[in-house]
């Protein structure tokens, strides 16, 4: 008596064939999704770019290319630390603001605002610092929740900053707590 049912290698060739069309459908959306229960965030970068944790507390995602004969990319980095105590986003951001002017040459903030990310208040600035490449701007959103604090640092060229300004709030905008 014969069976109705497929041979096993057909049903494993649709089986691969499907899973191959739901991957290309769930990654054809420009972006490359991160995320960590230990850092307790979950971020969509650029697509092709490439990301990788540094630290316990950091991921970071940089632009494949990096210019040799003047050195610059774009990187975005997440930061994530549990606070011993409970501060607001603006104490947080005044905080770090203070380090950051004793570690980064020229170091000047030159926009500030508001912004809800992850249905949470968070507060943002542009900033402007130099190193021995050449002058470098950044955008910056703090957010803290509860003990959970996250930096999301997003940087260029000076020269460049402007054309990845609108990519760096579309990536900051896919960031979810976990």
């Amino acid at each position: 008596m014969k069976s109705n049912r497929p041979p096993v290698a057909l049903t494993t060739l649709i089986c691969i064939i499907t899973a191959v069309i739901l991957f290309i459908a769930c990654n054809s959306g420009g972006s490359s999704f991160y995320s960590s229960k230990n850092r307790h965030f979950s971020i969509k970068f650029p697509e092709n770019w490439i990301n990788e944790e540094i630290d316990e507390y950091s991921v970071v995602a940089t632009t494949p290319e990096i210019y040799t004969d003047v050195f610059y990319y774009e990187a975005i980095v997440v930061t994530y630390e549990k606070l011993d105590a409970p501060i607001t986003v603006e104490a947080l951001r005044d905080s770090i603001n203070i380090y950051t002017s004793l570690e980064l040459a020229n170091y000047k903030v030159r926009e500030k605002g508001k912004v809800i990310i992850d249905g949470r208040d968070c507060v943002w600035e542009t900033y402007r610092f130099t190193t021995a490449e050449g002058p470098m701007m950044g955008y910056t959103v703090y957010l803290v929740e509860g003990l959970d604090s996250y930096i999301i640092d997003c940087s260029s060229d000076e020269n460049r900053f402007s054309e990845f300004l609108q990519l760096f709030k579309q990536v900051v905008g896919t960031f979810k707590c976990i």
